[in-house]
Parts: structure tokens; sequence; C-alpha cells
């Protein structure tokens, strides 16, 4: 997500190994997706996580999907595993989605911090989705793309 002149919601992946990222993107073509392959840095290239500084060995590369229909595409048939980034997402679309740029700016930077190449949640709290009918939205189960039941009250939807 950015959040500058403009506010602007994209996926990336970064890997190291280019093959991975080409077929990643041949798989996101099948589902219709429009993505795009370029090099974050090169080896040699010295940066920092956590505070601490770090010289990277190998090429990285980073796919990424930057089409506002595509991340909705990608949001809908794909998705994230990992809960914070799902929720990330889902609000970025949300604000997108139901608000002009400048207002939804204001509204994500009230609730992230940007802190080097982290975003992280301000409050670090569980706000809810401005779709309140959205299942889980208030903390409950929510289904993953493949159909399994992450989130509490899960053995109320397996089988």
């Amino acid at each position: 997500m950015y959040a500058g002149k403009s506010f602007e919601v994209k996926v990336g992946v970064v890997n190291s190994d280019v093959g991975t990222l080409k077929f990643t993107k041949k798989l996101l073509q099948q589902l219709g997706m429009s993505s795009k392959i370029r090099r974050l840095y090169s080896r040699g290239y010295k940066l920092t996580i956590r505070g601490r500084e770090y010289t990277s060995n190998v090429d990285m590369f980073i796919l990424r999907i930057s089409r506002f229909r595509d991340v909705l595409l990608f949001s809908e048939k794909v998705g994230f595993t990992a809960f914070r980034k799902s929720e990330k997402l889902q609000r970025a679309i949300e604000l997108k989605t139901n608000y002009p740029s400048s207002e939804a700016i204001n509204l994500w930077l009230q609730e992230y911090t940007k802190v080097g190449r982290t975003t992280l949640n301000e409050a670090n709290l569980f706000k809810p989705p401005l779709n309140f009918q959205r299942e889980g939205a208030a903390g409950g189960s929510w289904p993953s793309p493949g159909g399994v039941w992450y989130g509490k009250d899960t053995r109320e939807k397996e089988g």
C-alpha cells in the first residue's frame, strides 16, 4: 500500500529465484491477472532490517501486481495465508473502494505507520473493516481461498 499523493493498493512478492517468480507470473496470468517482474536490488546492496545492516549476497527480484482490478482479483482468488497481510490488504481495498483518495490516505495514515520497510498497525488492535457483513469481521472465523477455515469456532465449519 502506498499513501503519498494518491492512495495505491499493490501486491508484491520478493524472491531471489527469478524462475520461481516467472512461474508465479504465469499462474497469475492463467487466473486473469497482470503482473511485472523487476530487479529490486543487486548483490552487494546494503540494507537495514530491524536496525541491523546487511549486505545482500544475491540479486533480489519483485513480482508486483499494480492494477487495482488485478489486486481485487488476487484478493478474491488467491489471497494471503498470513492473517495480518490478509487483513491489511482487505482494509486497503475497502478504503480505496469507499473513499476519495485524499480521505483514504488520511484514514490509512491514522491506522498504519511506516517504519523502515515495514508498515505497522498504529494501535496494534483489531479494527473492523468497513463492510461489517463480511464473515470474520468481528473476529470470528474466515475461509482461506483453498476452503480451509481459520480463526475462532473453526470446528463448526469443518466437514
